[in-house]
């Protein structure tokens, strides 16, 4: 495959596979080309750099439309987020190895200056315009012409995977006691009631959302330490596969809950000083601090905290009747 897809690899004879951890939705593994022949193209010194394959999951381009990421990660990649993209094949991508950065820890995110840094990447996630992730909107709904097109998805998305898991298909899942047991089937009442309540409760702006900022998406300087940073370390965003415009409360809500991890160990949760202390470096660039904004996004973050809940509830339940992921 980097044969074909990198002129630079054209003379390698052989590479080796080294997994990537982390990857739920894909299979990911560095490729390191281990000879070459002569010409081969490299760095200053002839050596080609290893590069990142990553192979989509079987059954996941029925809930996420490859092609729109494909156009959005170059988006992305053009205002500094991501690996770059080198090549795209039917089932997968091949990325740049980001050599000098590597994934935050889970109990990283506790660290009050990598949380400031996360904040500041958001903000400036939420800023980007792509129009890959727009939606056109009728124009006689909006006034503003740009508005039109920032139609939040969020809903959508949610009230989708609640279809695929509650569609019968020819799975064996589908007599799984433990799907019947969550009682999926009331579950749409429920996402139209935290639409209701949430628009109710906050007037939350549309943005690009990342909607997986989990620590294994935040990406640190490789030498970055804790015991040993005396600044703010530089951050970047990875892996935009469920972006979309949506509620920026939702980003905010979604990154400080994943502070739990997998292991969904709550006592990690943020405190509130530790919520407003985020809210407020997600603020901090827009001149002398406003603590009535801070409160106000914070208030806007928490009421979002449910909606994140059942997103990525319905999600596994959706993956549990319908991807071949093994995914508990």
């Amino acid at each position: 495959m980097c044969r074909a897809l990198l002129p630079a690899w054209s003379g390698v004879a052989a590479a080796r596979l080294e997994p990537v951890a982390g990857g739920i939705t894909n299979s990911l593994h560095r490729v390191v080309p281990s000879s070459a022949s002569e010409g081969a193209e490299g760095d200053e010194n002839g050596q080609l750099e290893p590069v990142v394959l990553r192979v989509f999951g079987r059954g996941t381009e029925k809930f996420l439309d490859r092609e729109t990421e494909a156009a959005a990660l170059t988006e992305l990649n053009a205002f500094g987020f991501g690996a770059r993209c080198l090549g795209v094949f039917e089932n997968g991508r091949l990325e740049a190895f980001l050599a000098d950065a590597r994934p935050a820890a889970p109990d990283e995110m506790a660290d009050a200056r990598v949380s400031r840094a996360v904040a500041r990447a958001l903000r400036r996630f939420h800023a980007c315009d792509v129009r890959a992730r727009r939606v056109a909107a009728p124009r006689e709904t909006h006034s503003d012409a740009r508005e039109s097109t920032l139609v939040p998805r969020t809903w959508d998305i949610m009230r989708s995977w609640h279809e695929a898991a509650t569609t019968e298909t020819d799975s064996a899942h589908d007599a799984d006691p433990r799907l019947e047991a969550l009682g999926l089937a009331r579950m749409s009442a429920d996402v139209d009631a935290l639409e209701a309540a949430t628009k109710r409760a906050v007037d939350a702006p549309t943005v690009l959302l990342h909607n997986d900022a989990l620590a294994g998406n935040i990406m640190l300087p490789a030498g970055y330490a804790r015991a040993r940073a005396g600044h703010d370390p530089d951050v970047t965003l990875i892996d935009f596969e469920y972006a979309c415009y949506g509620p920026r409360g939702f980003d905010l809500a979604n990154h400080l809950i994943e502070h739990a991890g997998f292991e969904c160990d709550w006592r990690r949760l943020p405190t509130r000083a530790f919520r407003r202390d985020f809210c407020a470096a997600y603020l901090g660039d827009e001149g002398p601090l406003d603590e009535a904004a801070v409160t106000r996004l914070r208030l806007e973050t928490e009421a979002f905290y449910p909606v994140s809940h059942l997103w990525w509830g319905l999600w596994a339940a959706m993956q549990a009747r319908t991807s071949t992921i093994d995914f508990d």
